[in-house]
Order: C-alpha cells, then structure tokens, then sequence
C-alpha cells in the first residue's frame, strides 16, 4: 500500500529474502556467523524498529546508512527508523548484504531529503544464548547418540539455569552457573527403544539481569527400528500403503516389531508391521502405573509383617495384677452357674 496525493493506493512486491550462516573452521573448532533480522518486511505508519541480533559465535561489523556498530555474539541492537518515501529498501552490510523492504503508508513530505534515516539506537542487554537455532536429528532405537550444544554467555553471570524438555526420554537437569565472558559445552547423552517421527523443543530456562528468561530450540528426532542402518534414512520411492504400513501422528511410537519407513506421502510416520501408539503421559516424572502397583502391594505386605509381629508380642507378655483379677472372677461365675465341673 502507497500513499500518493491523499489516494491509498497498492502495488504487489516480491523479493526473495534469505538469511544465510557463514560457517568458519578455526583451529578444528566450528565458527559460525550468524545475524537475525526481525522483522524481514516493514509496513508501517509512523517509525519503524528493526532488530538486530548475534546468533553465532563469532563478533560481528556491521553497517547501515551512515553508520557502523559491532555485534557480540548474543547480543540484541535495536535501530529506530524514520520513513520518507512509500516503498524503500534498508540496506545491512555485514558478512554479506540483507535488505529489508520498508512500506511506508504515513504522511509524505516531499522535502524530506533521503529516504529513510535513523532516528536513534538502543542497546539492550546482552543475553546467554546458544550456537544452535534449531535441530534434526536422525537416530536408530537402542543406539546411543550425543548432542553438544554449546551455551554462550558474554553478558552478567546467568544463574538458575536448567534444561527441559517434552520428549518422554530425555530427562530434565540442573547446570551450573554461567559467568561473564564464558561458554558451557552441554552435552545431551540420548538413547530411546522406541520408533518413532517426534518433535518437540529443548527449553533452557536461565535468571540474568534479574530477569527469568527461556532460550527455546525445535527438535525433531528421526528414530528408526533397532537393526536399521543410515541408509535407511533415504528415500525409497514407495508410499506408506504400497509399504502395506500405518500411518502415524507426530510423537507417536511405532509399537514392536513394526519399522519404521521412509515414505514419500508421509516421511517418517509410516510404521510397517507395528501399530501407532501414544507414549505415556509424563512418562519422566510421573511413576506409572506398574510402580504404583508394586508400591501398594509392598505397603500391604509390610502391613501384614506388623500385625502378625504385635499379636506374638501381646501372647508372650504376662498378664496385668488387673487381668488376673478379671479373669478370676469370670472363672467363679461360670462355676457358680455350673459352667464349670469341679474335679
């Protein structure tokens, strides 16, 4: 949308946007350059905000208009923008060049000089952050794999720091603090049995700045049958019905002996002689039902231990002086009665 001589008028824009990361091998260490823009297109009425943020591990020189900044990894720069014409274009030069289409549907003063000029800068606080956006990882059941995410931190010591997830088989964990300046290696162990096409999000919740703040990264795991091989991760050429399989939900488990197999309808959700199954609510924190079982059935049995222990405690003990008297008396009303006979 424009506005020209009081008229709203509109036009169709399309560009091709692309964020691309820069990957460096520095002393057998990957490095990598990575600048996230928000928003990719502006439409606005008034100012516009675009920011800026270091998502890789390496420093960053960055340029727009008359400006130069640098960038820490993890950290956020905020630029205010000042429109003046109806459609333009704010040029970033960094490790290569981004532009982000600015549609202006405000006011236009026709002396306004240059296009768009930057009203003023915020720099925010600088945050713990990762070398990982996001994640697909490819597992056969029953085969280990390790996960190194590495966590960076170049702002205020970070405290409280803890990982959770919602996959059933990975367990959820403290970590230790993570001071000014540093990088902590978390490295993720993960082993499952069951098959499956699961998604979900590794969430790291973390106290800086006395701010309770969540990194969150997608997951999806790929996880073949036990006896699959890496070329199983390939495609085949077959839809799930000619594999003569069931069609499973995302986080579903293909139930033993079902396989699962790469379909081209489907992917990773065709489960081939297995059924699909729910996995268990809270299967990592909450003792199922078979525990409960063994729980209760232990209680009782303990139960049972203590009655039988106090019942031969009370046979062996000697009568109390008051007992004998009572049992005294009962005996000489049954022989009064003739409930007794004498010897």
């Amino acid at each position: 949308m424009y506005n020209e001589g009081g008229d709203i008028g509109s036009i169709t824009i399309e560009k091709n946007l692309s964020v691309e990361k820069k990957i460096i091998q520095e002393d057998d260490k990957i490095a990598t350059k990575i600048l996230r823009i928000r928003p990719g297109v502006i439409f606005t009425q008034n100012f516009a905000r675009i920011d800026l943020t270091n998502m890789g591990n390496l420093t960053l020189n960055i340029s727009y208009l008359q400006n130069e900044i640098t960038l820490l990894p993890g950290e956020l720069r905020s630029i205010n923008i000042n429109p003046k014409v109806s459609f333009s274009f704010f040029e970033i030069s960094t490790y290569k060049d981004f532009s982000i289409p600015i549609i202006y549907a405000g006011e236009i003063n026709n002396n306004s000089g240059t296009n768009n000029e930057t009203a003023n800068e915020t720099t925010k606080n600088t945050y713990l952050t990762t070398n990982i956006e996001n994640l697909s990882i490819n597992l056969i059941a029953e085969k280990s794999f390790t996960q190194n995410i590495s966590l960076i931190n170049f702002g205020e010591k970070a405290t409280n720091i803890e990982f959770k997830s919602n996959f059933y088989f990975i367990k959820d964990f403290d970590l230790k603090d993570i001071g000014k300046n540093s990088t902590f290696n978390l490295q993720l162990n993960i082993e499952t049995e069951d098959a499956g096409n699961f998604e979900g999000f590794f969430n790291i919740s973390y106290t800086q700045y006395e701010e309770e703040r969540t990194i969150s990264i997608p997951v999806n795991f790929v996880v073949l049958s036990k006896g699959s091989n890496e070329t199983d991760f390939e495609p085949t050429g077959k839809t799930c019905r000619e594999f003569g399989g069931r069609i499973c939900e995302v986080n579903d488990i293909c139930s033993k002996p079902g396989i699962i197999k790469y379909a081209t309808d489907v992917k990773f959700k065709c489960c081939v002689g297995g059924t699909c199954v729910a996995p268990e609510e809270d299967n990592k924190s909450e003792p199922s039902y078979n525990t409960w079982a063994l729980g209760l059935i232990v209680l009782i049995i303990l139960g049972i231990g203590v009655y039988y222990v106090y019942s031969k405690y009370n046979k062996t003990q000697p009568k109390s002086g008051r007992q004998r008297i009572i049992d005294r008396s009962n005996e000489y009303s049954k022989r009064v009665s003739g409930g007794v006979a004498r010897t």
